[in-house]
């Protein structure tokens, strides 16, 4: 029995960490695409806003999948990098941990504020007049957010659901490595290309077998025939 559930818990896990390892390359992805999109993307770019996301995770209850994937929404939208991405990166999680809003909700806000849509923000008690230059308009807006909730995400992971929720986030770290591990094993690959070619080889049996044959009308004669 404790094998049993020794090897129920092993797919598992191995089971999460391919989900997880996932998630967190969709993220990466999506990351570089945004940033490339907008002519900023390298290298050392892409890595210091995965560094920054792993940095932040360690201090609030975001998980550093969720912040580069908030960070590649908020340059699709505004087209910003660099520094300024970082603080609005900060920003939205502070944001969303002073207003007890979704995670995903305040960075679209952030990122809207970035491309120009600083009323967006009006509701939250950021007030700020448009005058049409974008990136005047949401570096007034970025600096209202930090007066307002900066701080408010480091706080919230002090409490003891954030350390909960802390303990879980790098346990997803975890599942991350182990899934990098699998995917990357060339004996995984090889037994995985082995499944791949005993399916195709099923397949065509199957459908050499099924070719010009009603199985229905063969299976309902059969049935007929022993009963009789």
């Amino acid at each position: 029995m404790q094998n049993t559930y020794a090897c129920a818990a092993r797919k598992c896990i191995l089971h999460s960490s391919f989900i997880t390892h996932h998630w967190f390359s969709a993220a990466s992805i999506a990351l570089n695409i945004a940033l490339a999109l907008n002519g900023n993307y390298s290298e050392e770019a892409s890595k210091h806003i995965q560094d920054l996301a792993s940095s932040l995770q360690s201090v609030t209850t975001a998980g550093d999948e969720v912040i580069v994937k908030g960070a590649a929404l908020i340059t699709t939208l505004g087209g910003i990098a660099g520094p300024e991405l970082d603080r609005a990166t900060k920003a939205s999680l502070d944001l969303a941990a002073a207003l007890g809003m979704d995670v995903d909700t305040a960075f679209n806000l952030v990122g809207k504020a970035a491309a120009g849509n600083v009323g967006s923000l009006s509701r939250y008690g950021i007030q700020v007049k448009d005058t049409g230059d974008n990136a005047r308009d949401f570096a007034v807006a970025l600096a209202q957010l930090e007066q307002r909730f900066g701080g408010f995400a480091q706080a919230q992971a002090q409490t003891f659901q954030g350390a909960l929720t802390q303990t879980k986030n790098i346990f997803g770290d975890i599942l991350e490595v182990v899934g990098d591990v699998i995917i990357k094993s060339p004996t995984m690959i090889a037994i995985i290309r082995q499944v791949g070619d005993g399916f195709s080889y099923a397949l065509k049996e199957l459908t050499a077998f099924t070719q010009g044959r009603d199985l229905i009308k063969e299976s309902l004669l059969a049935l007929v025939e022993f009963g009789t």
